[in-house]
């Protein structure tokens, strides 16, 4: 995504309109372009990033507690990690750091 830099007006303006940096980047992210100049973020986008963020969630919890185990950039295997082997790893990780 393109890395925008506020002008000071566009900083007054979020302030006295009660939004802030992350709100900007939330409809830059989600929005719609619009008459070349801008983004604006419509309903059918909410709705639409709404709907493939419960998809993420619907994957996320059918992949909790897998492991991947990796040797530097390679990915050499994946696997269940049952939640006794997880109190080891999380503890072995803890005494490391």
């Amino acid at each position: 995504m393109t890395q925008y830099q506020y002008c000071a007006h566009a900083l007054a303006r979020l302030r006295q309109r009660g939004r802030c940096e992350q709100d900007v980047d939330l409809i830059l992210r989600y929005g719609t372009p619009v008459c070349g100049d801008g983004i604006v973020l419509l309903d059918d986008d909410v709705a639409k990033t709404l709907s493939d963020l419960r998809r993420l969630g619907e994957r996320l919890q059918k992949l909790a507690n897998w492991k991947v185990v990796l040797s530097g950039e390679n990915i050499i295997t994946i696997y269940r990690a049952e939640p006794r082997h997880q109190k080891r790893l999380l503890r072995d990780q803890r005494q490391k750091g």
